[in-house]
């Protein structure tokens, strides 16, 4: 299998964190799961990771200013947000902020693995 890179995860749910870095795990993915914004942070800080996929609402901040964060600190990193409270407002805001894409829970584990291998890749999504 191809070696591939570093992708961020940052999600609070315990069963949902862990399911998404088994799952990226196995498809060949180095992955840092980061539980709260400022565990994002310190992960950044020290590699920039491939893609990150970000929930919408974390213990200490919400995924658009940690976005916001990030990207001041390490570039536009490809970012998928996902959330259980979806709204159009709400992501129609964070794609002209930069964000990669949007998946409301629950979603296609198969799904969010492809769009964040294609955004990893620079690939616009099929």
């Amino acid at each position: 299998m191809m070696e591939r890179g570093l992708i961020l995860v940052i999600e609070d749910d315990e069963i949902l964190g862990r399911s998404l870095e088994q799952r990226l795990k196995l498809e060949g993915w180095h992955v840092r799961w980061a539980k709260s914004a400022a565990e994002a942070l310190a992960a950044i800080a020290r590699q920039i990771p491939d893609a990150a996929i970000c929930d919408i609402r974390l213990p200490d901040g919400d995924g658009g200013s940690l976005m916001h964060d990030i990207f001041a600190r390490a570039g536009a990193v490809p970012t998928i947000f996902m959330t259980a409270y979806g709204g159009i407002d709400q992501a129609v805001r964070l794609l002209r902020m930069g964000a990669r894409d949007y998946v409301t829970k629950p979603f296609e584990l198969d799904d969010v693995v492809e769009k964040l291998a294609a955004a990893a890749r620079g690939e616009a999504d099929q």
